[in-house]
């Protein structure tokens, strides 16, 4: 069950609208910005969402291009030395974004 949240977010519902739910997910690395991880769902729907200190929640920040079918996997790329994250999602429509 989804704890209750005075700002009306919910935590532990992130896949309530999804047809099967979350399929995978990973988180970022980086210590220098908030908590962020990336989440594939059997939709096909690849989104980042990072954590909301004042509504104590997950919340999405970025819905990045998705897959026809179900997400298999989504991987974060460390960013050593970059100021620009590297995200990859594979689904079952074959495609490898």
């Amino acid at each position: 069950a989804a704890d209750y949240h005075p700002h009306g977010a919910h935590s532990g519902n992130v896949a309530q609208n999804e047809n099967m739910g979350v399929t995978s997910l990973s988180w970022s690395a980086s210590r220098f910005e908030p908590a962020a991880l990336v989440i594939g769902f059997s939709s096909g729907r690849v989104a980042i969402h990072r954590y909301d200190d004042a509504r104590r929640s997950w919340v999405e920040a970025v819905r990045l291009p998705g897959h026809e079918r179900g997400v298999l996997d989504v991987a974060w790329a460390p960013n050593v030395g970059r100021s620009y994250h590297w995200i990859a999602s594979c689904g079952k429509d074959g495609l490898l974004m």
